[in-house]
């Protein structure tokens, strides 16, 4: 499980050319250690360190950032990266195909939005304490220094061995019912979240229910769906099956 959703934190750092996740995908493949620890300034993801071609066309998606908090104050989290080595990497060390190797990035926490989300309840949480793993979305642009800096949207504590991860979107544009679903255009990850009419989405502040149409562009919002597979460039736009909606207000 955990191994899936490490491709994931992967694929999304690498500009998302690739996204995956989903809370049963059973994969033998390993996370490949593609970024550097230090990044320059204010540059997009395909140039901090990421061996792929990148299209001018393409939207900057947020990547995702997996670790160990080392410390935290009001405004950064620090974490150590956990990752896993796949292929061969230049090191004065030898590495082992399934090593973890570590690196440290400090998440920059937004003061007037909700930092910190429960994975399993979708509710906010107490920050996490030094050693919790976490999970987090982040801007697609990192920051010189060491280590390297990101802003971070929502970093999703209380991890656990079968956590599903949702994913992250501040795009919802398009508010659709069809065959008692209601389905959710998102622009930033082409992507349609169909939702059953009886669910309804959740503030994460205090867990009240309110309407889709309460929904508005630029609204930072997690989804939690069924297994599924965006390719950024496609001009199909996938119909995903979704099990909760919160929006971190």
């Amino acid at each position: 499980m955990k191994k899936n959703l490490k491709k994931l934190i992967v694929a999304a750092m690498s500009a998302s050319l690739l996204m995956a996740c989903g809370s049963n995908v059973k994969s033998e493949e390993t996370k490949e250690d593609v970024q550097e620890s230090v990044v320059q300034d204010s540059v997009e993801a395909d140039k901090a360190g990421m061996s792929v071609d990148m299209n001018s066309n393409m939207p900057l998606l947020p990547g995702a950032e997996n670790g160990n908090v080392k410390s935290i104050t009001d405004d950064t989290i620090r974490i150590e990266r956990i990752s896993y080595l796949t292929n061969e990497v230049e090191s004065s060390e030898e590495s082992k195909e399934g090593d973890e190797v570590a690196d440290e990035v400090d998440l920059l926490l937004d003061a007037s939005a909700i930092k910190f989300v429960d994975i399993t309840t979708g509710l906010v949480s107490d920050a996490p304490k030094e050693g919790d793993e976490i999970y987090a979305w982040v801007a697609p642009e990192y920051m010189t220094s060491m280590p390297p800096q990101v802003n971070s949207y929502v970093v999703l504590t209380n991890v656990t061995d079968d956590l599903h991860m949702p994913m992250y979107t501040d795009s919802i544009e398009g508010i659709e019912e069809s065959d008692g679903r209601i389905e959710l255009m998102d622009t930033l990850n082409n992507a349609k979240w169909s939702v059953d009419k009886n669910v309804k989405p959740i503030l994460s502040s205090t867990g009240e229910e309110v309407e889709f149409s309460d929904i508005k562009k630029g609204d930072k919002v997690l989804v939690w769906s069924e297994n599924f597979m965006l390719t950024v460039g496609s001009k199909d736009t996938p119909k995903i099956q979704t099990n909760r909606v919160v929006i971190l207000k």
